[in-house]
């Protein structure tokens, strides 16, 4: 009879398991591209440019296309508004909104009403941007979205919270978690009101 040479999957019993590295390099992330130093959120899909002109001065609207069952709940003449109403010189360096479409990924592990940029280079490919400077973000999102809580917050969560009621999102305390189940026009108000003013 002859003897089975040296096998070293047979002998190894960590081989497939965590303890050997298995799964540690599948984490859940947003990917962020490695040959480029612009952050994911800066890179725009298909999009519509619109600008306006305002105190002697254009500002720039990018309104990329929506998919995943995402709908923008402002609209560039909401915005528009907002900056006719405010004193020029606390908007005196913004040119540049963006009305962008977060990924399924991104909606998961980071959503956001909007976002504000000091310094943000917007485009589609790698270097090649259509606009660079102080940037507004304001996200798409889904029309019957849910945001889920959980029960025990700190006092800025809990200011937070109130002012989410406050703007017409619907609150309820389902065992330890808050649900705000969110509709057209609290989003709009929460991304006019306080994301785009703040």
């Amino acid at each position: 009879m002859v003897k089975a040479g040296y096998n070293a999957t047979r002998r190894n019993r960590n081989i497939g398991t965590a303890k050997q590295g298995h799964g540690q390099d599948n984490e859940m992330v947003i990917p962020q591209s490695w040959h480029t130093d612009r952050l994911a959120q800066e890179t725009i899909g298909k999009f519509k440019k619109v600008e306006r002109h305002i105190a002697g001065r254009t500002l720039t609207f990018f309104i990329e296309e929506n998919s995943g069952g995402c709908v923008h709940f402002c609209s560039v003449s909401d915005v528009f508004e907002i900056f006719k109403n405010i004193p020029f010189a606390d908007w005196a360096g913004m040119e540049t909104v963006v009305f962008r479409q977060p990924s399924k990924k991104q909606r998961i592990l980071n959503p956001v009403w909007g976002r504000m940029y000091y310094f943000a280079q917007i485009g589609q490919k790698v270097g090649r941007h259509m606009a660079e400077g102080p940037a507004i973000f304001l996200e798409a999102m889904p029309n019957d979205n849910k945001i889920v809580w959980s029960a025990s917050l700190d006092p800025e969560r809990a200011e937070e919270l109130k002012r989410l009621e406050e703007d017409g999102h619907l609150l309820e305390r389902v065992g330890k978690k808050h649900v705000i189940q969110t509709n057209p026009n609290a989003i709009r108000h929460t991304q006019l009101f306080r994301t785009v003013i703040h």
